[in-house]
């Protein structure tokens, strides 16, 4: 599980991922990646999605895409 000091985290490559809930019921959760630009990097990431990407979703918190790196298959 992520913990909240590792969503603070910087990503190299400033892509991150966002969980945005995709319906009314909250019920389904899709992922949005998204490049946070230089000049919102003391803002944060989540700050810029939400506040200037998309202002009518509602879900989690960024993290860096090379997080992504490591994701391992369940069979």
């Amino acid at each position: 599980m992520l913990q909240s000091k590792d969503l603070n985290e910087k990503s190299p490559s400033n892509t991150y991922v966002i969980p945005v809930y995709a319906n009314g019921q909250y019920t389904e959760i899709k992922f949005k990646k998204f490049t946070l630009p230089k000049e919102y990097e003391n803002f944060g990431a989540t700050w810029y999605f939400y506040n200037r990407l998309d202002l009518f979703s509602c879900g989690g918190e960024a993290f860096p895409i090379e997080y992504y790196n490591n994701i391992e298959t369940i069979n």
